[in-house]
């Protein structure tokens, strides 16, 4: 049996094996849409008692090429870089002699 969603195909083979394959080729970048359509389709081989194991796979060159910066999954992240102090310490330690 085979079914398809826009963004994951579904397929269930003997034996209770089923393949999430996503679908964006080349690379299969990852948006939100297909990050949604894969949490579905897991939903939806998770509730039928007939499958014990899901194997996922991605379509033409790639599992995945990471995330698909020109959609909303990656948002600007501002870093701190640790800040030095402009002066060294002034403060000298002592240590018991022996």
């Amino acid at each position: 049996m085979y079914t398809m969603t826009d963004l994951v195909l579904t397929e269930h083979h003997d034996g209770g094996v089923a393949l999430l394959r996503l679908n964006r080729p080349p690379m299969n970048p990852l948006s939100i849409e297909l990050l949604n359509a894969l949490r579905d389709a897991a939903s939806a081989v998770a509730a039928d008692p007939e499958i014990k194991a899901v194997v996922v796979a991605g379509s033409e060159k790639a599992l995945a090429a990471g995330a698909d910066i020109s959609s909303s999954v990656i948002r600007p992240v501002r870093v701190r870089r640790p800040t030095r102090s402009a002066a060294p310490s002034t403060r000298s330690r002592r240590f018991p002699v022996r």
